[in-house]
Formats: C-alpha cells, sequence, structure tokens
C-alpha cells in the first residue's frame, strides 16, 4: 500500500482561545444543573488545562519482554491567573465570574465545588472542543511589590466526571 501524500496543516491556534465559564447558582437566576446561568471568568493572563491519566501496570508473562500499562483514572485541572480588574462600568465591583470562584475558594466541601464548562472561543476558528464539569476552587492572590498590579492564582480541580458537551456555540 502506497503512502498518503502529507496535506499541511493550516494556521495555528493560540492559547487564548480557551473560555471558562462557572454556573451562577446563588444569582438572580439561580442556575441549576439542568437550568444553568453561565457567567464568564474575565481577565485571564494565562491558562492551562490538563486532562491527566493515571496508570497501572498489566503486564504479564505472556508478552515476550515487553510491559504494558492500562489507564484506569483521569483527573482534570485548570490552572490560570487572573488579573483582578474592576468593571469598566462600576469600578467599585469586580468580575461576576471571578467572584463567584472567590466566595467557592473559601469554603469547604460541597460550598467549595463549582459547575463549570471550559471550551474553545476564537472568532473564525474551529468551535470542537467543549467540555463541563464539578471543580474545586483553589483562589490565592498572587501579591507582589508597588508596582505589582494584582493577580490571582485560579485552580479548579476536577471533582469527577469531566463530560464532552456540545459546544456551546454550535449551530444546532
Amino acid at each position: 500500500m502506497p503512502v498518503a501524500a502529507r496535506v499541511p496543516l493550516g494556521a495555528s491556534t493560540f492559547v487564548h482561545k480557551w473560555w471558562v465559564q462557572v454556573n451562577d447558582t446563588e444569582g438572580v437566576g439561580g442556575g441549576t444543573f439542568e437550568l444553568p446561568e453561565w457567567v464568564d471568568i474575565l481577565g485571564t493572563n494565562d491558562f492551562v488545562f490538563a486532562i491527566e491519566p493515571s496508570t497501572e501496570d498489566d503486564g504479564d508473562f505472556d508478552s515476550p519482554g515487553w510491559g504494558s500499562e492500562t489507564t484506569t483514572s483521569r483527573k482534570w485541572k485548570a490552572d490560570t491567573t487572573l488579573l483582578r480588574k474592576t468593571k469598566e462600568n462600576d469600578p467599585t465591583a469586580y468580575d461576576d465570574g471571578q467572584e463567584i470562584c472567590r466566595d467557592a475558594g473559601f469554603e469547604l466541601g460541597a460550598l467549595n465545588r463549582v459547575d463549570a464548562r471550559i471550551f474553545e472561543m476564537t472568532e473564525g476558528g474551529p468551535k470542537v472542543e467543549a467540555y463541563r464539569g464539578f471543580a474545586s476552587v483553589q483562589w490565592a492572590p498572587a501579591g507582589g511589590d508597588n508596582k505589582a498590579i494584582d493577580k490571582v492564582k485560579l485552580t479548579l480541580s476536577g471533582s469527577g466526571l469531566l463530560s464532552k458537551i456540545t459546544h456551546p456555540a454550535a449551530t444546532v
């Protein structure tokens, strides 16, 4: 069988394609899992999204000298640094999505969890990857010297299943 001709790839995609939203269960609309009230988390300065496998050795004596591993579980995490900016139309208030996370970050147990969705969103770009899951929240202000701007390290650590979902901008 002949080798297929390679077709070059097109444009690169950027890390800033990722959008993160949280379900505002405490807001005016009181979002539920079935009828969420999605709120953007704005001010993202950097972003790392990872799905990591846990593997176990499943090698046996029947494979002649070759080891083997199988994935037994996965965990996910979104690490981001947020700029703590005030709203353009209200300099006395921070971003609503950040505030939902900050509030959860000071809680324990179930109150420390948010319902989050993470998806790629570049104008004119792919709208393929989209995920939803519950995550525990770690909120850690960065601090700094007198020239520093206010930044926060936000970590959303997956709390169970991360589901593939239909992309929010998908046409029906």
